[in-house]
């Protein structure tokens, strides 16, 4: 068991900010994390590289989303906290541009608009998030400690990379338009997307299949949807949800959240914010 493992000197309660990343790890191996912690409580994350086309050089939070998430269906989730991204300083939820319109990079596969491949083959997991080090392919640890150059997941601070756990996830992997039960198959990642159920608790424009795996998010429960800009925090922005929606027979579209924080479907090489989600 962790014994007072986050007390000061003098007995007071340090907050999750004030806790190093292997720190608030131990914490969640020993499964005390809700002992300590809450939904929403955030941690700041230094961010520093290129993500794509995107220059980092700033700090942004983390924020807590749930504990042992989905350990219904995936037992290795067990013990564990899950991070959403970003918050600003002022607490406002942020998701992150590169570009806009037909300038952004940030898209969920390139032109021409396919979701042929689902979330296991899209650019946006390998190349932009490096939420897998293994193209179309399950993540191994190396994910994580030796990241792809130039995604996301390469301008997280070292210390938060050696201390992530590997997700096991549950989306339509297929694609192509169809709604059928055999296309929703686990993935392994690290740094990936959330799927619409996770953030609305119910199905309209994913894969009807997909919630039977999944589980809607603590902190979505009570919370909106609605992101801003990181570069204009005072505009709301669309965002990218991994889940390829297959309404209408549809072989080009993934699934996003509107600027008012509604479920809607946009061609794969539309413009969205991303905010993925890590585990600790």
């Amino acid at each position: 068991m962790v014994k007072q493992p986050i007390m000061a000197g003098g007995g007071v309660k340090l907050s999750l900010d004030d806790l190093s990343w292997a720190k608030i790890r131990q914490i969640a191996d020993a499964g005390e994390a809700r002992k300590y912690f809450k939904v929403g409580d955030k941690k700041a994350v230094y961010l520093s590289g290129t993500a794509s086309r995107l220059s980092l050089d700033t700090t942004y939070y983390a924020y807590i989303l749930g504990f042992d998430h989905n350990a219904e269906n995936d037992p290795t989730a067990k013990n564990t906290i899950d991070f959403g991204t970003f918050k600003d300083a002022d607490g406002k939820d942020i998701c992150l541009v590169s570009g806009w319109d037909f300038n952004s990079d940030f898209y969920m596969n390139p032109s021409p608009d396919t979701n042929v491949g689902g979330w296991k083959g899209s650019a946006m997991r390998y190349s932009i998030l490096g939420s897998t080090n293994v193209e179309n392919g399950d993540a191994t640890a190396a994910a994580a400690t030796s990241p792809i150059p130039n995604t996301l997941m390469s301008c997280l601070p070292g210390d938060l990379r050696a201390v992530m756990k590997p997700m096991t996830i549950y989306t339509d992997n297929v694609g192509g338009g169809t709604d059928e039960a055999a296309n929703v198959t686990a993935t392994v990642d690290y740094l990936p997307l959330l799927a619409e159920y996770e953030i609305f608790g119910k199905n309209r424009y994913a894969n009807t299949n997909e919630p039977k795996n999944q589980m809607q998010y603590e902190y979505f429960k009570t919370g909106s949807g609605v992101k801003y800009r990181h570069d204009e925090t005072s505009s709301t922005i669309l965002w990218w949800v991994r889940s390829p929606s297959p309404r209408d027979g549809k072989s080009t579209a993934f699934c996003f959240v509107s600027e008012g924080g509604s479920a809607s479907y946009i061609g794969a090489h539309g413009s969205c914010g991303v905010a993925p989600v890590f585990r600790v």
